[in-house]
């Protein structure tokens, strides 16, 4: 009887040992876990930082790019302004053609942020250019009422084909100044909004429409391609030219 107490104390004595080896085990597991979390803790910490040393440098080139496009911008304007009085103070004393310069300058006045392309576009679309649908369902683009006021002022013998083609004109107008134009210089001292039809209808459109909402108060010449003046562009009206004294 007392060898087999003794042989329970021992395996007592062995299994309190293997308890002993399973809480040391388990210590060290917390422990091995608590360091992971720490471990976890500052990696996750390290990458807020770095994810916010990331987001500050972003900012700061926003900022930088942001600063370069004002730069730009503001250059652009200056260029266009030299330009534009180089131009009025040159039509003094000849005529000059200003069909491009005109649209940039009513551009930049009305949407100084967008390109002359964009501009343009928004420009036409707002206060000139509307879509419409012929009988068969084909989308095109018409004149608006106020532009159709405007060109009977330019061209009082305009027709139907002479308002679509207009307006096609002013759809994509910026594109069409870039095509070459082959037309003889003007016959007058002066800015001259000049061509053949219909971009120079078209073209006169938009300067006309700048002048009505108050803010390009510059005068134009409405030449043809033969340099001749037709009509006169103030305060967004069209309306005759006067003679000038031959010793003008």
């Amino acid at each position: 009887m007392a060898e087999k107490d003794e042989r329970l104390k021992e395996k007592d004595n062995v299994l309190k040992e293997k308890d002993n080896v399973l809480k040391e085990k388990d210590e060290r597991l917390k422990e091995i876990l608590k360091e992971k979390d720490n471990v976890l803790e500052e990696k996750d910490e390290r990458l807020k930082e770095i994810l916010k040393e990331k987001d500050n440098v972003l900012e700061e080139k926003d900022e930088r790019l942001k600063e370069k496009d004002n730069v730009l911008k503001s250059l652009e304007l200056k260029i266009l302004d030299v330009e534009t009085k180089w131009m009025r103070e040159l039509s003094r004393h000849e005529g000059v053609i200003a069909n491009r310069q005109t649209v940039e300058l009513i551009c930049r006045q009305n949407y100084p942020k967008d390109p002359p392309t964009i501009a343009s576009s928004k420009f036409c679309w707002e206060t000139l250019i509307q879509e419409s649908v012929d009988k068969k369902g084909n989308k095109g683009v018409t004149l608006k009422p106020r532009g159709l006021e405007l060109l009977k002022e330019l061209e009082p013998e305009q027709n139907e084909f002479i308002k679509q083609s207009v307006a096609s004109e002013l759809k994509d107008l910026y594109h069409e100044l870039s095509k070459p134009l082959h037309f003889a210089d003007p016959v007058e001292r002066g800015l001259h909004i000049s061509g053949r039809l219909p971009l120079r209808a078209a073209i006169a459109l938009f300067v006309l429409q700048a002048q009505a909402k108050k803010n390009h108060p510059i005068v134009y010449c409405y030449t043809d391609e033969k340099g001749q003046t037709l009509k006169i562009l103030q305060n967004g009206h069209a309306t005759q030219p006067q003679k000038q004294d031959s010793e003008e």
